[in-house]
């Protein structure tokens, strides 16, 4: 069937998010697929689990592969106007990329969390905030790099068809907490990119919403949070600008991503949230070059945490 539609193993592996050896193995007869395993080939395929295993005709459609927008490329995101303005900017040699799953469930919010754990688990980060995101994704085969880009943009996911690997142009204008949000947010979106079958996806509503927590829980994992604050000793009615600063540098994020995230945590009053929200906001207009509050240096007892 996968020689019927022209995929090599390789490829139907991918589409079927698992790897070549394992289907290898199957197609050799050593190995049999769990109905879970064989239901995701089948999609791959475009079959259904009856005509996989001959009980009805087998759809006469290839599986779906997208023609590039440019060469090997195409954008990660359907009506990405700056696709062709990043594109020079991404660089060979290529390397297969090493995070990319076929996880249709992406589209739902509240599996979000359990995929940012898989990613990071794959990552070999585990709980603990990323040292340097950037290295560790480039240990995994993504290709990052910076360009000019007109704003609105602030980054655009490229996924080469040919060599299976995925690229990230960051806008050099941005902050960078502002890129950080945007590698972890970018990462989410190629697997969602991928679960859809290699077919760009809007970049609103629901997928926004599943991408936007994704990138929460993968940069700041709720139980590594919840332990640095149990650590610290900060009640919820405790926060300020200072303390939110120091901790919100250890997970490398913006001061604002990580006060929403105390608060969808309930580890912050609310209406202290939005009063804290409102004075890093009127900071980001009068100091647009200089966005974020510098941590303050802990002293005693947090020094020696």
């Amino acid at each position: 069937m996968r020689a019927e539609r022209g995929m090599s193993q390789s490829d139907l592996a991918a589409a079927a998010g698992m790897p070549n050896s394992q289907l290898c193995t199957i197609e050799r007869g050593r190995t049999c697929p769990s109905v879970a395993v064989a239901a995701r080939i089948a999609e791959a395929l475009g079959l259904t689990l009856a005509q996989f295993f001959g009980g009805g005709p087998a759809k006469k459609r290839r599986a779906a592969s997208p023609k590039p927008a440019a060469g090997d490329f195409t954008p990660v995101r359907a009506g990405e106007t700056d696709f062709a303005k990043a594109l020079p900017a991404v660089k060979g040699p290529f390397a297969r990329c090493a995070i990319v799953e076929n996880l249709s469930w992406l589209k739902r919010a509240d599996r979000s969390d359990m995929f940012a754990r898989s990613i990071r688990a794959r990552l070999g980060a585990g709980e603990l905030p990323f040292a340097d995101l950037a290295f560790a994704l480039r240990c995994a085969g993504v290709g990052i790099f910076e360009a000019k880009l007109p704003k609105p943009t602030q980054s655009v996911g490229i996924w080469n068809l040919r060599e299976m690997s995925f690229s990230v142009v960051l806008n050099a204008a941005c902050t960078g907490e502002r890129k950080i949000y945007r590698l972890a947010y970018e990462t989410g979106s190629v697997n969602l990119f991928f679960g859809n079958g290699c077919v760009p996806f809007e970049d609103e509503g629901p997928a926004h919403r599943a991408l936007r927590d994704f990138a929460a829980e993968f940069l700041m994992p709720k139980a590594a949070v919840v332990r640095a604050v149990e650590a610290f000793g900060i009640g919820r009615d405790e926060w300020t600008m200072a303390k939110l600063c120091e901790m919100k540098s250890h997970f490398g994020v913006s001061a604002e991503a990580f006060a929403l995230r105390l608060e969808n945590l309930g580890l912050i009053e609310p209406a202290l949230r939005e009063n804290l929200r409102d004075r890093l906001r009127s900071r980001y207009k009068a100091c647009p070059r200089s966005m974020e509050p510098p941590p303050r240096k802990p002293t005693g007892a947090r020094a020696r945490l």
